[in-house]
């Protein structure tokens, strides 16, 4: 019996090399902040002091940078920051990625041919596939078991299915400023050499095919500046009680005191108010009765510590496509067990041209050649392709004079059933 085809079930960088980083020799350590002797700083540096001292006068309003949103100000303005070299388009967003160096096509691998298989086809018999049956069943709480016993099973057509599946493993880096209180930890920043390119640092990717995330500080991009957000201080004033530190007592109006209704033939008279024990006012709960909050960008330290942040992904890329002969969902192909035909991974991958079904080697050509483009701001680590058979039996069977057919696939005897009889779902009496 010929294979029809389906689609692929899912839809989803080149010359030179870079110089690593690190380089061969050890680098230059990097220097404490602030600087020893008060010496002008450098590079985004202040001068000795550290952080500004408390009665230090607040950035303006320039400084400051953007109008603030909630209480907290987004960032302080690109112009503001210092310029790195390599790193001049480098924002505030993580959306900046950084295109890989090229790959060499020289360096990919040869066609492969296929190993040859035989195209043997599993049979199973009308007691197996009843079991199966039976046990697919028995998962479902509102399908009657007797329409699987008492059914009549007049036709069995067992084929093979075939499951290619292309990966691309990858790696993407992309940079942007971030920022940390500054508690006086020691700075790298560009006086200690210039900082390398995101490409140049070496970064081992790990374990293949496997999707992981890592961010690190891009060395020698590091300076101090006064925090945006609350102009050094360290604190921002509470907007819930306009600094003032308490709140109007909402039980008295401020009063300090309530109207006690008299019983009956007294007057009723004046109380002091129990809840803010006469004064009129409650404590304002936002900041504790400071009249002021800790800011959250600096934390209370008054001075950040900025740097560009590098973001390291490694995606692995998969695409599926099965060629299978009855009307079985491909997905449920994908997801069965079935045995490996073949599989080959190298850093390039050439299609499959000699699999003993042509439908499999005009896919691996196809998603091949896809891949090959799909992913141009990502470095391609290596591809792994493979070839999966899984067994598939349609079976044929009557119940009550009504005609219908299930499937069951894969070595582990999975059976889909849109057409069982008896899918009770109202009562649940059916045995």
């Amino acid at each position: 019996m010929s294979h029809a085809e389906k689609q692929p079930l899912l839809a989803g960088g080149g010359g030179s090399q870079q110089t690593p980083y690190p380089p061969a020799a050890a680098p230059v350590a990097a220097a404490p902040y602030p600087p020893a002797g008060g010496q002008p700083g450098a590079g985004g540096y202040q001068t000795a002091g550290g952080a500004p001292p408390a009665s230090a006068p607040a950035a303006s309003a320039q400084e400051a940078g953007p109008a603030m949103q909630g209480g907290t100000a987004a960032a302080p303005l690109l112009e503001h920051m210092e310029k790195v070299a390599g790193y001049e388009g480098v924002g505030f967003s993580e959306d900046n990625f950084m295109a890989p160096p090229s790959y060499d096509e020289a360096n990919a691998p040869k066609p492969v041919s296929a190993p040859s298989i035989h195209d043997n086809v599993a049979r199973i018999s009308e007691d197996e596939v009843r079991a199966a049956l039976m046990v697919h069943v028995s998962q479902h709480c509102c399908y009657g078991k007797g329409a699987a016993r008492d059914m009549a099973i007049s036709q069995i057509n067992p084929t093979n299915a075939f499951h290619y599946r292309l990966e691309t493993f990858t790696e993407s880096r992309r940079t942007a400023w971030q920022h940390t209180p500054f508690k006086g930890q020691p700075i790298d920043s560009c006086m200690n050499g210039i900082a390398p390119q995101a490409w140049q640092i070496d970064i081992p990717p790990g374990r293949f095919f496997e999707d992981r995330r890592m961010d690190m500080e891009v060395p020698h991009t590091a300076y101090v500046k006064p925090c945006h957000n609350c102009g050094a201080r360290g604190y921002n004033r509470c907007h819930h009680c306009h600094s003032r530190g308490y709140d109007v007592c909402h039980q008295c109006s401020g009063q300090g005191k309530v109207w006690q209704q008299g019983q009956a033939g007294e007057n009723g008279r004046f109380d002091r108010c129990h809840h803010c024990h006469g004064t009129g006012r409650k404590s304002c709960h936002h900041c504790n009765g400071q009249g002021q909050i800790v800011c959250p960008v600096c934390r209370t330290y008054g001075s950040l510590k900025w740097f560009i942040n590098l973001t390291v992904t490694w995606k692995n890329h998969i695409d599926d496509h099965v060629v299978e002969a009855t009307e079985l969902p491909a997905h449920l192909i994908v997801n069965a067990a079935g045995k490996l035909a073949m599989e080959e991974d190298h850093p390039r991958l050439a299609p499959l041209t000699a699999f003993p079904d042509p439908h499999i080697n005009n896919a691996s050509a196809r998603l091949v050649t896809q891949h090959a483009g799909a992913f141009p701001l990502e470095r391609m680590h290596r591809q792994r392709h493979s070839v999966r058979i899984v067994p598939v039996s349609e079976a044929h069977f009557a119940f009550k004079d009504k005609p219908g057919r299930f499937w069951v696939y894969g070595d582990n005897r999975l059976v889909h059933a849109p057409e069982y009889p008896q899918q009770c779902c109202c009562g649940c009496t059916i045995l």
